[in-house]
């Protein structure tokens, strides 16, 4: 039997084998640092901070559909600044802003008129509610005084000075007009004058300028003919305009317009020459000029 001897690699072969060693060696070395990494878990990321807010307050509705976000709308003018008061130096006293009772007057509600609500025994806001104005006025015109009843003049005051809604068909101005006239002639000047004056002058309507000139007579109130007098003057020929016009520039010191208004009546044949004396008197003591008359309640034809 032949028996082979074994073979010795050669120099190169050696040499092929130990570059070859060297280079698993080096790759053997790197093996278990990759393996390691490998092996290990990924690290978990950390769970993001809890909100205090309640749930589904700061982010979409739990549902299955993508939340939309709202557009943002933004402001096609710019918000006014607050208005903030002017504080006055310390060497300044603050300014005070009157306020007009007659614009605040006017501003207000004239729907409804009377002095007496509810509370003090009037009948209610709907007390001619449903009838018609022009009516009720030529009622007014028809009632008589005194009454015969003394219930029915207590009932009849009651309704015409209770604070009441104006009936339709009729002015505000011509409704409280009529009720006035009606209580004049009843007697009650104090409730007349109250249901006039609580309407503002720039509502008037001719029938209540009319009225209203007469009642300020009735109540001895000349100071209340002044507002109404140079309007009543245009709209009425009457002597009482004429005469108002000039007790009034009397009272505001204008002795001179006064003293030509009583001239000019005084050649006038419709006017009473008392009515002249009186009102002369009376522009005398309130003006102090010495244009006094003497008054004889004689020539009065009556009061």
């Amino acid at each position: 039997m032949r028996v082979e001897k074994p073979r010795h690699p050669s120099k190169a072969r050696r040499r092929r084998l130990t570059v070859l060693a060297l280079l698993l060696g080096s790759g053997l070395l790197a093996l278990p640092a990759t393996a390691l990494q490998e092996a290990q878990p990924a690290a978990e990321p950390a769970p993001p901070p809890k909100s205090l807010l309640p749930e589904g307050f700061d982010g979409p509705a739990a549902s299955g559909e993508p939340a939309v976000s709202a557009p943002l709308l933004l402001p096609t003018t710019p918000a006014a600044a607050p208005e903030i008061a002017a504080v006055p130096s310390p060497g300044e006293t603050p300014q005070t802003v009157a306020v007009d009772p007659f614009g605040l007057a006017a501003a207000a509600d004239t729907g409804r008129s009377g002095p007496l609500t509810q509370a003090n025994g009037g009948l209610g806001p709907a007390v001619f509610a449903g009838s018609n104005g022009r009516f009720l006025a030529g009622l007014n015109r028809r009632v008589y005084a005194p009454l015969g009843s003394r219930w029915a003049a207590i009932t009849l005051r009651r309704a015409l000075l209770s604070q009441s809604t104006t009936p339709y068909g009729i002015p505000t101005g011509d409704w409280i007009g009529s009720r006035a006239y009606t209580l004049m002639r009843m007697g009650e000047i104090d409730g007349a004058k109250a249901l006039v004056d609580a309407l503002p002058v720039d509502r008037y309507t001719p029938m209540l300028y009319r009225v209203a000139g007469q009642v300020a007579l009735a109540a001895a109130d000349l100071g209340g003919l002044c507002p109404i007098a140079v309007t009543g003057r245009s709209l009425f020929a009457e002597p009482l305009w004429q005469l108002a016009v000039g007790m009034c520039a009397a009272m505001q010191d204008d002795d001179i317009t006064a003293a030509g208004i009583f001239d000019d009546l005084r050649s006038d044949p419709k006017v009473e020459p008392f009515d002249v004396r009186l009102g002369e008197r009376v522009a005398t003591i309130a003006g102090g000029a010495g244009r006094a008359s003497n008054l004889n309640w004689a020539e009065a034809p009556g009061l």
